[in-house]
């Protein structure tokens, strides 16, 4: 027997093959006397919809990290050559490049 699993997880750009699972969330087992033909699209569609809504939070924390990070460097990287420049006010991410290369 199986069932299906949701896994969320970081992919490395460098290494795709290199995974690190953020999180997971199985599915309810499919047993077939909890279906009926006037219920079956509708169960099959709970389902998912909470599986979805279970990695909907440990996806956004995921990003929410991520974005995060990358403006932390940024700021720690710039901040003293804009402070220098005075080309923005600490703590004014409006003027910080994201993309970092």
């Amino acid at each position: 027997m199986s069932h299906l699993r949701l896994i969320l997880c970081r992919v490395e750009d460098d290494q795709p093959d290199k995974t690190t699972e953020i999180a997971a969330v199985d599915l309810p087992e499919t047993k077939l006397d909890d279906f009926t033909k006037e219920t079956c699209l509708d169960i099959l569609e709970e389902r998912t919809l909470q599986a979805g809504h279970a990695l909907m939070r440990p996806l956004f924390e995921a990003q929410w990290n991520e974005v995060d990070t990358r403006l932390a460097d940024v700021e720690r990287r710039m901040g003293p050559i804009l402070a220098q420049s005075g080309s923005a006010a600490p703590g004014n991410r409006e003027a910080l490049p994201l993309e970092t290369g």
